[in-house]
């Protein structure tokens, strides 16, 4: 996670400069290509490296999104499987179970997805965000185990921080915590999630009251039966 300042990431500075570094190389690339007389082709840089500025230099500010689920999920035992299959064989299988867990949160409709290793942030917004994210944990828990996967899952409710590929704030942490005391194929929902569910009659076992890590006060947590 990136940490925040006025709104803005910690190292922006140097963050744009990486960034437009390429851009740049594409610049001068189109002002030789005038030079050699190919308008054409220097025209298509030019485009190019406006292009990709525009995306290091724009999107940077983040904005607050009230009442979005967040979860949280990720391969049980992934070192474990990574030393038993190689790594070509666990990159073709990380790569499979990635593409199925990017679709079921694009079905979904979440607003942002980051990839964490094996795990994944998904956050999602609307009425029925806690009830759509719990769903989308499921499915992505049924995909995985097509492919010879378990996975673990945890979603909390609450205020956050978004923007292009990051999500912050206290929500994000204590989904993280949550999916920490999650076992395998387990779906874990805080107190605050419960609460978001509404009149959902989704068949939730309390899973007793747990201390956080990081977290100042303990949470009830939930587990979805199977």
């Amino acid at each position: 996670m990136l940490g925040d300042v006025d709104g803005y990431p910690t190292g922006l500075a140097m963050h744009l400069l990486r960034g437009l570094v390429g851009p740049l190389f594409i610049a001068l690339l189109g002002v030789w290509l005038i030079a050699r007389e190919r308008p054409l082709l220097a025209a298509v840089a030019f485009v190019s490296a406006v292009a990709a500025a525009s995306v290091i230099i724009i999107p940077v500010r983040r904005r607050r999104t009230t009442a979005a689920a967040i979860l949280f999920t990720d391969i049980v035992e992934s070192t474990r499987l990574m030393s038993l299959m190689g790594d070509s064989g666990w990159s073709e299988k990380l790569s499979l179970y990635e593409t199925a867990t990017r679709a079921a949160a694009r079905d979904a409709r979440a607003i942002v997805t980051k990839a964490l290793g094996d795990g994944f942030l998904v956050v999602f917004d609307g009425p029925r965000a806690s009830r759509t994210a719990i769903a989308c944990a499921t499915q992505i828990r049924e995909l995985a185990r097509s492919q010879d996967l378990e996975t673990r899952a945890a979603v909390h409710v609450g205020d956050c921080l978004v923007s292009r590929g990051d999500a912050t704030g206290l929500t994000v942490h204590i989904a993280a915590r949550a999916l920490a005391i999650a076992s395998p194929g387990d779906v874990v929902v805080t107190k605050t999630a419960r609460a978001a569910l509404g009149d959902d009659d989704l068949p939730l076992e309390d899973a007793g009251v747990h201390e956080l890590r990081g977290v100042p006060e303990p949470h009830r947590i939930y587990r979805l039966a199977n």
